[in-house]
């Protein structure tokens, strides 16, 4: 079921087939493998030097600090979608308040979380009064505001 780029003219192109093949096969490992790392390409050919994660893997907090429309949000939710296809688990997105993170960290239709990551959040696991998104591989995203020190 291995999808080869070199019949499609643009990778978006592969993402798109690639998307269409995780709704016939949900339970296909191998396609969501392939749209992850389609999805982390074009990534990575869109992003700005500033977006891309630092070179070095002495860091324990990455901060992102620019204008609106600098593509912090965006750059959040690749990032995260990365890193949870890479080691599935629990994660967590943090907003100045609750109803940012929901709002824009994940509700954001062009950068949000539920945008980037697509199919591969689970059949209705996105519960939008408790900021949580229920992948398809089993990890969670938890969502939370640093203005209640709840997380």
């Amino acid at each position: 079921m291995t999808v080869s780029p070199t019949t499609y003219e643009t990778l978006e192109e592969v993402r798109v087939h690639l998307e269409r093949l995780m709704v016939l096969y949900p339970a296909s490992e191998e396609i969501r493998d392939q749209y992850a790392n389609i999805q982390w390409q074009i990534w990575q050919e869109r992003a700005r030097p500033e977006q891309q994660m630092p070179d070095s893997d002495d860091w324990r907090v990455w901060y992102l600090m620019g204008g609106r429309g600098s593509g912090k949000t965006r750059t959040g939710a690749e990032t995260l979608a990365r890193w949870e296809h890479q080691h599935p688990g629990l994660y967590a997105a943090v907003a100045p308040t609750f109803a940012d993170a929901r709002d824009v960290c994940a509700e954001d239709p062009g950068s949000g979380l539920l945008a980037v990551l697509g199919n591969r959040v689970a059949p209705g696991g996105w519960n939008r009064s408790l900021g949580e998104i229920h992948l398809v591989s089993g990890s969670r995203i938890f969502l939370d505001g640093a203005d209640d020190g709840a997380l």
